[in-house]
């Protein structure tokens, strides 16, 4: 988690002001953006669902992630050298292979724009 301060400075520098961003709350706080808190264990996105009032979606992290770009997320960050990576190797295979890297620090961070979904 030494990263979230480097994500949240790429976030504001490359971000648009009022993009909607899906990423940890951390790096939402400190990037002072607006969005979606992320998050990749069932039980944490069955809980963001049900704020939504959305019982019974599937609780992957790619639903979730699809979830958010339907109410207008453009941007994805995630910090990179965690357990969210680690364990989640399969999801960031897929956002690799639909969305563009904007910016990518390895082991630090990463920036995803969620426009315009193709394989890249």
């Amino acid at each position: 988690w030494r990263s979230v301060t480097s994500a949240a400075a790429a976030a504001r520098e490359l971000i648009p002001p009022g993009a909607l961003v899906a990423a940890h709350s951390s790096v939402l706080f400190y990037a002072d953006c607006c969005g979606f808190t992320f998050a990749y264990g069932p039980d944490e996105i069955e809980y963001l669902f049900g704020t939504w009032g959305k019982n019974g979606e599937p609780t992957s992290a790619a639903n979730l992630l699809e979830f958010y770009r339907n109410q207008g997320a453009t941007y994805f960050v995630e910090v990179l050298g965690t357990n969210r990576e680690r364990d989640n190797t399969a999801f960031f295979d897929y956002v690799r292979s639909r969305f563009e890297v904007v910016r990518e620090e390895p082991g630090r961070f990463v920036v995803f724009s969620l426009s315009d979904a193709e394989d890249y």
